[in-house]
C-alpha cells in the first residue's frame, strides 16, 4: 500500500480510492484520498476527471447524500466541512457534523462525495 501522507485525525497512512457519483442522470468517476484505518472516517475528494457543477436539481436528486463544503476555491483544509443534504427548495440545506439543525448553503460551495 503506497502512502500519500499521514491522516490528520489518527496518524495512519492515507491511500487513494475511486468512487462514482450519479448526478443529473450521468455517472461521474471521481478519485479521492482516505485514511487506511477502517475506524477513521477521514476522506478528501480530489478533482474529478470531469468536474460536477452542483445545481439545485442535482442537490434535490441527492438528498441524504454526503457533501463537502468548501467556502472558497483553494481554501485551507481546516475550513472544509462535511455534511449531509437534508432538504432543497430554492436553497440547499446541509446538516454539518454533529449539528442538530441544517444550514442554508450556497449550492456552488458544496460537492458530492
Amino acid at each position: 500500500m503506497s502512502g500519500l501522507g499521514k491522516c490528520k485525525i489518527c496518524g495512519n497512512i492515507l491511500v487513494s480510492f475511486n468512487y462514482n457519483v450519479t448526478a443529473a442522470k450521468k455517472t461521474y468517476e471521481l478519485q479521492g484520498i482516505k485514511c487506511s484505518s477502517s475506524s477513521c472516517d477521514y476522506k478528501m475528494p480530489s478533482e474529478a476527471k470531469e468536474k460536477i457543477r452542483m445545481t439545485i436539481d442535482i442537490a434535490r436528486d441527492n438528498i441524504g447524500k454526503k457533501v463537502l463544503y468548501r467556502p472558497y476555491r483553494d481554501c485551507s483544509e481546516e475550513l472544509i466541512e462535511y455534511g449531509i443534504i437534508t432538504s432543497v427548495d430554492r436553497n440547499v440545506y446541509v446538516r454539518y457534523g454533529e449539528d442538530s439543525i441544517s444550514k442554508a448553503t450556497y449550492v456552488e460551495d458544496i460537492e458530492l462525495i
